[in-house]
Parts: C-alpha cells; sequence; structure tokens
C-alpha cells in the first residue's frame, strides 16, 4: 500500500531508493571528532532561516549542507499521513552530521538547485564532480570531512521532537548544538500569503510602502489559514512551534547546553549581536566574513521578504506584516495563536488602528527572558 502512495503520487524510484538506503543501516561514528562542533538550526517555512543559515555557510571553517531533508518533500500515504516520519528523518539527520551521504542521496541533492545554491561551493563543484571524483556521494562526503566535523544545517521539515529522538538513540551527541528560530506568527502569515500575489501586486505594494504611492493599494484577502502547498497552515505553524517550546521547557537531559531559542525580530534588530551570541552558544569565535556579510546584508535600502534573497534592510522587514494585514487577517492569527504568542513574547494588536501605530510595540520579552538557554 505504501508503495503504492508513491505511485499515486508520482515519487520518483530514485527518490524512494534514495530514502531506504539512507534509513536502513545504522550510522556509523566515522567523521565526527571529538571536539567539533554539529550545529543543527529548526525552523519552519517562511521564519527567515534560509538569511540566518548564512552565518555559518559563511563561515569557512564549517561544511553547511542547506535542506538536506527535502527528500522527504512527498512521503505521504494515500491519507495524507506521514510514514515514520520521526523516525527516518531522526536518522537521516544523524547520518548526514557524521558526513555519511549515499550515492543516491547524494544524487537527489545535487539536483536541488535552490540547496546546492545554498550549500557553499557546491554549484561549482557540482559542475566537475564526475570527473574530480569516483562518486557524488564521495564527493560530499570528501567535502564534509575536509572541515574536520564542522557541520551544520538547516531544515523546515523536523521538529524539536525528532531531534531529541536522534540525540536520545546515539552516544556521539556532546558535540552537537541546537538553535531553534521562530518568528512571529502573524509576520509568518504575512510572508507566506505573499507568496501567493503575483509579482506585479507585490511589487506595487512595495512602491506604496517605499512612499511611491500615495493610495494603498488594495490587496485581495487570503484565508491565512489555509494550507500552502506542503508547508502547512498558520494554526498549524503555532500548535508545532507550542509543542516544541513546550518540549524545551521539559528540558531532556539530552538538550542541556545544546539548546538555544532565537527570534527573528531580535536576530533583525541587531544582526552582529545575535550572531556573536550564537557563536559563543557554540564556543566558537564569530568569523571576521560573517561580521562582514551581515554588513552588507542587512542595511538594504528596502527589500521586503516575500522572496529568498539575502540582501535586505533587516529591520523593517521584521515589522512588514504590519503594513501588510488587515484587521481580519491580524486578528485570524491572534485568535489561533495567542498561546504561543504569550510564551514568546508577542503582544495582540487589539484593534487595526495599531497596526500602522509603530509607537504601540508588537514584541516584548518572552516569559522565559529574551532567548531560551538550556544549560
Amino acid at each position: 500500500m505504501v508503495f503504492m502512495a508513491f505511485v499515486r503520487l508520482g515519487l520518483i524510484p530514485g527518490l524512494l531508493r534514495a530514502l531506504v538506503d539512507y534509513t536502513s543501516a545504522t550510522p556509523s561514528s566515522r567523521g565526527l571528532v571529538n571536539s567539533s562542533t554539529v550545529v543543527i538550526i529548526l525552523a519552519q517555512y517562511r521564519t527567515g532561516s534560509t538569511f540566518i543559515g548564512q552565518l555559518f555557510n559563511k563561515n569557512p571553517d564549517m561544511f553547511y549542507i542547506f535542506e538536506p531533508l527535502k527528500v522527504f518533500n512527498n512521503l505521504e500515504d494515500i491519507n495524507g499521513q506521514l510514514q515514520n516520519y520521526e523516525n527516518t528523518s531522526a536518522k537521516l539527520l544523524e547520518r548526514i552530521l557524521r558526513c555519511e551521504f549515499s550515492e543516491r542521496f547524494a544524487s537527489s541533492f545535487l539536483n536541488f538547485d535552490v540547496g546546492v545554491h545554498f550549500t557553499k561551493n557546491l554549484s561549482v563543484v557540482r559542475v566537475n564532480a564526475d570527473t574530480k571524483f569516483d562518486s557524488q556521494a564521495q564527493m560530499l562526503r570528501k567535502m564534509c570531512l575536509s572541515y574536520k566535523g564542522y557541520v551544520a544545517t538547516k531544515t523546515i521539515r523536523t521538529t524539536l521532537k525528532d531531534v531529541v529522538q536522534f540525540l536520545e538513540n546515539t552516544d556521539h551527541h556532546e558535540n552537537v548544538k541546537i538553535i531553534q528560530y521562530v518568528r512571529d506568527p502573524r509576520g509568518v502569515a504575512n510572508s507566506r500569503r505573499m507568496m501567493s500575489y503575483g509579482r506585479s501586486a507585490v511589487m506595487e505594494f512595495e512602491s506604496y510602502l517605499r512612499g511611491e504611492l500615495k493610495v494603498r493599494p488594495q490587496l485581495k484577502s487570503l484565508n491565512i489559514l489555509k494550507r500552502i502547498g506542503r508547508t502547512g497552515s498558520i494554526n498549524e505553524y503555532c500548535d508545532q512551534l507550542h509543542a516544541d517550546i513546550q518540549l524545551a521547557l521539559l528540558q531532556p537531559n539530552v538538550l542541556k547546553n545544546r539548546y538555544k531559542l532565537i527570534r527573528y525580530e531580535d536576530f533583525s534588530a541587531n544582526p552582529k549581536r545575535i550572531a556573536k551570541e550564537l557563536y559563543s552558544f557554540l564556543g566558537l569565535q564569530t568569523p571576521e566574513v560573517v561580521i562582514q556579510w551581515l554588513n552588507t546584508n542587512t542595511n538594504a535600502s528596502y527589500q521586503n521578504d516575500n522572496n529568498m534573497g539575502l540582501s535586505k534592510n533587516s529591520a523593517k522587514a521584521a515589522s512588514n506584516w504590519r503594513r501588510y494585514l488587515n484587521n481580519e487577517e491580524l486578528q485570524q492569527v491572534q485568535s489561533l495563536c495567542a498561546d504561543v504568542m504569550e510564551l514568546l513574547g508577542y503582544k495582540l494588536l487589539a484593534k487595526e488602528k495599531f497596526l500602522l501605530d509603530f509607537t504601540v510595540p508588537s514584541q516584548g520579552l518572552n516569559t522565559l527572558g529574551r532567548d531560551i538557554t538550556i544549560q
């Protein structure tokens, strides 16, 4: 039945074989160095995680792989339920972070253009992979191992529960650090809905935000609760985020000294300070090249966050949702996400007039301080 589900969904055979190959073997300890650092960035769709992932992709001493769990995109049965998702994603994460890549996985990932684009040096290496190495898997492994165990990955396709399971089932987790990256649900809702508009409508609204148009364009109200592709609806985002935070608050032993939660808004307001805090959490020095990259890419005159562009005015991008959302959409999100918003320090806006009154703050300290660090 599961095989027929793959056929009905059009899952290519190579991807199915990659999954079976990747999850059938027990990961070894090869490739890990005791003094090295392994970083997992946990996030969800449209939270700005591509940008924060560049803090590690730009580090010349760290191997970074972008969204390796993309291979799980179509793992649904005919009822729309994920098959053994927690188990398989946990195993896959462990193998990747040990620099263990199967040939089928390497082939699938190297055909994932966005992943290659945001994974350091891969676009160049891919062109010559057939001539320089015996196999694509060997190329990925040699490249990963050349960083001597300093590995980072960013994923929107797993949960904190999955990572805890991964840590509980390995004896080699002392060097793993988890950064959970979260964003105001109102900002997530707006970013997801803007992906549904045509480019011309978006450009018109951006012109208004820049002051080039005097009259606010009328954007058709969208159902922001609707599931967008496979990414989930905004209520699913909040439910999953709430579950992750509740698990973190239980402070499982495997998370002690290796879990840190960061808000998108705090990073946007002061990217260099947060970058230094994150590297301090990892026990590493912040590379100067990362600071230089932030100086170049966080002070653009204007850049909305409705695409994956990495050059933006980060402070403005964090509050753009206040210009786009109407009152009905605002109240929808706040009613569904009030619990997790309170935990994270996002303030509810009671009236529509407060949306454009930026003297009324939309966030403060969360109930646990500015961030959550399990020590």
